[in-house]
This record gives structure tokens, sequence and C-alpha cells, in this order.
């Protein structure tokens, strides 16, 4: 927290010192204001990105879905242990559609860089 706190005092001397050290180097009136607001701008825009980094954990729209990848954890592990050692990628697991359906999601999504994974292992 408290440094949280820090980088958003800097940030604002930052906007308040920088005009003049830009102003220095340009020594222009049109120039200054357009390559201060880009810098400052793109400060605050690392600065976001990581307030978001910080926790990706939650019920944001760009946050991790924890619960759905937990569950297709869950029905692997469960496959695994039921079926034995085989390609997870067979027929899925259990008669409840919302199971079959974040398996076939996640395996969409996955297979890709499972096979890229696997190809690259046996070179």
């Amino acid at each position: 927290f408290p440094f949280a706190q820090l980088v958003s005092a800097l940030l604002i001397l930052m906007n308040v010192i920088m005009p003049f050290v830009i102003m220095t180097y340009t020594e222009s009136v049109v120039l200054t204001p357009v390559l201060t607001g880009l810098v400052i701008m793109g400060y605050k825009g690392l600065n976001l990105i990581a307030v978001e980094l910080e926790n990706p954990f939650g019920a944001d729209a760009n946050d991790l879905p924890l619960a759905e990848v937990q569950l297709y954890f869950v029905l692997v592990i469960q496959q695994l242990a039921f079926h034995g050692v085989r390609d997870t990628r067979g027929p899925e697991l259990g008669d409840n559609d919302m199971e079959d359906a974040i398996m076939k999601k996640w395996r969409d999504r996955l297979d890709p860089i499972v096979s890229f994974l696997w190809h690259r292992s046996e070179v």
C-alpha cells in the first residue's frame, strides 16, 4: 500500500515538472505540450496496467476465470484417476452438461498450447 501511494505522488510530481524539462530540450511552444501529454499518458498507462496486474483474480471482465480453470483441473484429475493415464482429449467424463461444456471450452483453448509443447519436447 505505501508503494502505491509513493508511485501516485511521484506521478503527480512528474506531471508538474515534466513540461519544464521538455521545454528545456525542445524550446518550442507547440511541441512541449504535445510531448508532455504523450509522456504523461504513457506513464499513467503503465501505472494503470501495473494496478490491474497486481490482482488478476476477481470479477472484472478481464480477470482470470479461476472457478472454470479449477473445475477443468478437477475434471482432468478425475479422468486420470478413474480411467487411468490416457489422452485427456478423449471422451468427456460424466453426464453433466455443464462439466462437458467446460471441458470442451478449456480443451479447445489448451490443445494448441499442449500440442506445441509436446512437439517441441520431442525435438
